[in-house]
């Protein structure tokens, strides 16, 4: 019985050590939802000086963003989210790594699409519904409290997410909705591949928000990476960005609009900045310094 005692002990001991080491071995992947123009609205309590307080949380030593490697410090690099901006500067200045790691099918060609049936254009348009309900919905029930982390944690908010771009694809296919699944699979390799070549340990990714789900199912099947659930962040902080990405704001902008007065760039590609709403985006994050100042909770006032 002793006998059997002492092996049983060792037997723990030795599984302890075998997953402590696996542990130190593995990296830590946080998927941080970004919700581009929505942060400058205030009422989500969501904002650009929030992003930056959720990476000095985590602590991560590498950083990758929506963006494909190509576009980093290029004339369209403002094509990408306007958080990008605030991101990029404050890895420069904290000396993080940063890592772009998007992926997007040609942007000087115009994929194909079906037709849209009036049956189809309704589904999507209903699960288009539910996610907004649903998060709407959580707000008004919450006294519009604690929206970070009912849209990065949330399962039931993710799965409607899943249900939006599974409806689109099947009826479709996913090159009417940006390549989706070919895009994610592309941003995991990527994604992979950085956090190999730097070793990493912490890893934060930041993507627009309905990347999230996807992004968390493909890593989790990834034995060297263990995808973490983004710690609980309640305050909200709201302050003007800092003069750097101003800077890059207005540099990413300028070169937008250069390029749409371009004769040798495609008007697909001009097509794309002008449907993608950036140049928009980019006054509205200059003209505000990057501070929320956008109220719409009137708007759904008596919504319980």
């Amino acid at each position: 019985m002793k006998k059997h005692t002492f092996l049983l002990i060792a037997f723990l001991a030795i599984a302890n050590l075998i997953y402590a080491q696996t542990e130190k071995e593995v990296s830590k992947v946080y998927v941080l939802g970004t919700t581009h123009s929505n942060h400058l609205v205030s009422d989500f309590a969501y904002t650009l000086k929030d992003v930056e307080n959720v990476i000095e949380t985590i602590k991560p030593n590498l950083i990758c963003i929506e963006m494909t490697p190509e576009a980093l410090g290029s004339d369209y690099e403002g094509y990408f989210p306007p958080e990008n901006s605030v991101i990029i500067e404050f890895a420069k200045q904290h000396g993080i790594k940063l890592c772009p790691v998007d992926w997007r099918y040609n942007l000087k060609e115009e994929p194909e699409t079906k037709a849209l049936s009036a049956e189809a254009k309704k589904r999507i348009q209903a699960t288009r519904g539910k996610v907004d309900q649903l998060a709407i919905g959580y707000l008004t029930q919450n006294n519009w409290e604690n929206y970070f982390d009912f849209i990065q944690n949330n399962k039931e908010f993710q799965q409607a997410i899943k249900e939006q771009h599974d409806t689109k694809i099947e009826l479709l296919g996913e090159e009417s909705d940006g390549y989706w699944i070919s895009r994610n699979n592309k941003i995991v390799e990527n994604l992979k591949q950085s956090i190999e070549e730097n070793q990493a340990k912490t890893v934060l990714v930041s993507i627009g928000l309905h990347h999230k789900y996807i992004l968390e199912e493909l890593l989790a099947a990834n034995a060297n990476v263990r995808v973490k659930e983004m710690p609980s962040y309640e305050t909200s902080e709201n302050s003007k960005v800092s003069d750097a990405v101003i800077k890059r704001w207005q540099r990413n902008l300028d070169k937008l609009n250069e390029m749409l007065n371009d004769e040798e760039v495609s008007e697909v590609f001009k097509n794309k900045i002008k449907q993608s709403h950036r140049i928009k985006e980019l006054n509205d994050f200059i003209s505000s310094e990057g501070v929320a100042k956008i109220e719409i909770r009137h708007m759904f006032e008596g919504e319980k």
